[in-house]
């Protein structure tokens, strides 16, 4: 392993979490990375998540965040689906 990998944890919520049966997923990655890389990664372990790729929201550190936009392992990281309702 390089020692640039860092654990990621990404909280879920709504269908992922009961799709994925847990609150939190662990990822180990090179950090940082951007948000969009980590959606892929986590994506392309879990295809609960790659069915919701396109629409799934990234809030990091309890904001809204691009995919564009770099993320760290010590970062508080969710992963936000849309939620329909009225």
């Amino acid at each position: 392993m390089h020692s640039n990998l860092a654990t990621y944890k990404v909280a879920l919520f709504s269908v992922l979490k009961e799709r994925l049966g847990r609150r939190v997923l662990e990822y180990q990655a090179r950090s940082p990375l951007s948000g969009g890389e980590l959606l892929d990664g986590l994506a392309a372990r879990h295809p609960a998540i790659a069915d919701f790729r396109g629409n799934v929201r990234l809030a990091v550190n309890r904001t809204y965040a691009r995919e564009s936009e770099s993320v760290s392992a010590g970062d508080e990281i969710a992963l936000i689906t849309p939620v329909s309702g009225g």
